[in-house]
């Protein structure tokens, strides 16, 4: 590969992470505020494109430089978790509402994630291992991420025309509130008025119905965005953001070193468990925690409890080298893992949750989550870089 030594494996590994989020900072702000005026739909869209087209660039690589571009172009037009985080505000006034929303959003990356690893562990070098039914040296053996990478292209076109043809609204905002079994009038008003979210739904799916508020981005309107609870929010945003990137780029490679090294020695195909135990545990907190955990705990105490988790997780998992290899090692690192799911995803919904009830207006939404993510992406240049170079 493109390292020259192991030692230099860290430090290319935290430049592909870092290229990704690098465009992120500037970006998902032009891409929030254009979902703010042009529609939530184009803009997807437009991500989902793009996406599709930097899986392909991927699916054909064979230097290092090619996934670095298509990573560095997936960045440029990566902002579709910023519009859809702004559009799932303006649909859903209510606080309960709001959390179970971004629970469930939160789900679907907790399901793929989930799916995601595994799916990929078999997919991944056909040649080596199914030899009975791929050439040993035909394109696939060549080309052995071809086809885990190829499936995330499929999947992006599946997107383009699941958002072309069922992206609505008002349909959204009815669904969700079914899951939630809140499709009777709320007992108590909404801190946003129904004209303001029927205007902010109109305004996401209509260019024209956007014109009012077209007006270029100024400072002005960027302070009054960010008030003094945004800029809390946020800063608790990038602190997860900041841990969640290192732990990203370290445990795989903590869990590929030999174990002479100081590593688990785990082939690709066995790192992918615990991985997919994180993903699980992320999935339940997502699914059942805007009830059971958010509801009792409030936002604010449910982001500490899970940061206080991260630290002697994280601890641990640095110490299981020194366990013999075997079934019980296997336990300690499948619970780890999980544990770290569960305070992640305890972070991440709280904190969105906080961002998008601190925002003074439903029009803002898009800005406010683009200043959001890309200060978190900031964070995540700078923390694979540094983590790999640590490494």
């Amino acid at each position: 590969g493109v390292a020259g030594v192991d030692d230099q494996i860290g430090y290319y590994a935290g430049l592909l992470g870092s290229c990704f989020y690098a465009p992120l900072f500037v970006m998902n702000i032009a891409w929030g505020l254009a979902s703010d005026r042009v529609g939530r739909k184009p803009v997807l869209l437009l991500g989902v494109l793009v996406g599709g087209c930097a899986s392909l660039m991927l699916s054909l690589s064979s230097h290092f430089w090619v996934p670095f571009a298509a990573r560095l172009l997936a960045g440029l037009f990566g902002a579709n978790s910023t519009v859809t985080k702004g559009h799932l505000g303006a649909l859903m006034p209510d606080e309960v509402e709001r959390s179970w929303a971004y629970g469930i959003y939160g789900s679907v990356y907790g399901i793929m994630g989930i799916v995601g690893p595994l799916l990929g562990s078999l997919l991944t070098d056909p040649a080596r291992r199914y030899p009975g039914a791929v050439a040993a040296d035909g394109f696939l053996a060549h080309h052995p991420f071809f086809l885990p990478i190829i499936t995330t292209t499929a999947l992006h076109v599946a997107g383009f025309v699941l958002i072309t043809r069922r992206f609505e609204g008002p349909k959204l905002a009815s669904a969700f509130r079914a899951l939630a079994g809140r499709e009777r009038p709320l007992a108590r008003p909404p801190p946003t008025s129904p004209q303001a979210t029927l205007r902010a739904i109109r305004e996401d799916h209509s260019p024209a119905g956007a014109r009012a508020s077209r007006g270029g981005l100024s400072w002005a309107t960027v302070r009054a965005a960010l008030t003094p609870a945004v800029l809390r929010a946020i800063g608790l945003y990038c602190s997860i953001a900041l841990v969640n990137m290192l732990w990203t780029i370290i445990l795989p490679l903590y869990f590929s070193t030999a174990a002479v090294d100081g590593g688990l020695g785990l082939r690709a195909s066995q790192a992918s468990l615990p991985l997919a135990a994180l993903m699980a545990a992320k999935f339940l907190v997502q699914f059942f925690g805007s009830v059971h955990i958010v509801a009792p705990l409030g936002s604010r105490a449910t982001f500490i409890v899970g940061m206080l988790l991260v630290g002697p997780v994280l601890l641990a998992l640095g110490l299981l080298h020194t366990l013999p290899a075997g079934a019980g090692r296997w336990l300690a690192l499948l619970s780890c893992m999980m544990l770290l799911g569960v305070a992640e995803a305890m972070c991440y919904l709280s904190v969105i949750l906080q961002i998008t009830m601190s925002v003074p207006s439903a029009s803002q939404l898009g800005l406010v989550h683009g200043i959001a993510t890309s200060a978190a992406a900031m964070v995540r240049t700078i923390a694979p870089a540094a983590g790999g170079a640590m490494w």
